[in-house]
């Protein structure tokens, strides 16, 4: 269903539990920064801004269009340079949803996840709301390094599953 090799999809709980192991867990070099949007899940915000203290990370919060006319006219190129151009050159990791709960914007993380990985920075996709309302084919999101999604929203799934894909 989401076009991967069963051995790189794991089953959890849920999301927020599948984020804190890659995030809490993944080595970065001690000058290193994470950069998560600004319209990220607050428990997300709230573990990313964790890792940075316990190990002595820079945070840096990358700003998207919130409700404004200016939402209306992005498009998938424009949306990924907004992102890429907030990054510094200390950035190893990007937390980024594929789908935004605060206004319901879908980032292209396709596009994404090629500049990041020419950048060296790991690209963590919180997909909440990605499996059952986004085609989520992983052949074609090879570059993404880490994928989070419930399974119990849009895929109506029963509460307590969630799906883990890492990229090898």
């Amino acid at each position: 269903f989401f076009g991967a090799d069963p051995q790189d999809i794991f089953l959890r709980p849920n999301v927020t539990e599948v984020l804190n192991e890659f995030i809490l867990g993944v080595a970065l070099p001690r000058d290193a920064e994470i950069a998560i949007t600004d319209l990220e899940y607050g428990a997300i915000a709230n573990l990313v801004r964790f890792r940075c203290r316990r190990d002595g990370l820079s945070e840096r919060i990358v700003r998207l269009p919130g409700w404004s006319k200016e939402i209306l006219s992005l498009t998938a190129d424009s949306l990924v340079e907004t992102i890429l151009s907030q990054l510094g050159p200390s950035t190893r990791m990007l937390v980024c949803s594929d789908i935004m709960t605060a206004n319901g914007l879908v980032i292209p993380i396709e596009k994404l996840a090629r500049e990041t990985r020419r950048r060296g920075i790991f690209l963590v996709v919180d997909g909440a709301h990605g499996p059952g309302s986004l085609e989520l084919d992983f052949r074609k999101l090879d570059q993404v390094d880490f994928y989070g999604g419930n399974l119990h929203k849009w895929m109506l799934g029963p509460e307590g599953n969630g799906v883990l894909y890492v990229r090898r």
